[in-house]
C-alpha cells in the first residue's frame, strides 16, 4: 500500500523484504530519504504493531 502526499511517501507491505524491494525499485528511478517507520503523516499519529500484524490510525 502506497500513500503519497505532497512530498511525502508512505508504503506498507507484507514484509520488510517486500519493502526492501520495493524500496530498491524506486531507488533505481528517484533519489529519496528512508525515515524509517512512520509515527506521524499528514497529522495522522500510526501506531505500528509487527507482533501483532496491526497498524492503527488517530488523530
Amino acid at each position: 500500500i502506497c500513500a503519497i502526499h505532497v512530498d511525502d511517501f508512505l508504503n506498507v507491505g507484507s514484509s520488510k523484504a517486500a519493502l526492501s524491494h520495493f524500496k530498491d525499485q524506486l531507488r533505481s528511478k528517484w533519489e529519496f530519504s528512508d525515515l524509517g517507520d512512520a509515527s506521524f503523516c499528514v497529522g495522522i499519529a500510526v501506531e505500528h504493531d509487527r507482533a501483532a500484524r496491526t497498524v492503527s490510525l488517530s488523530q
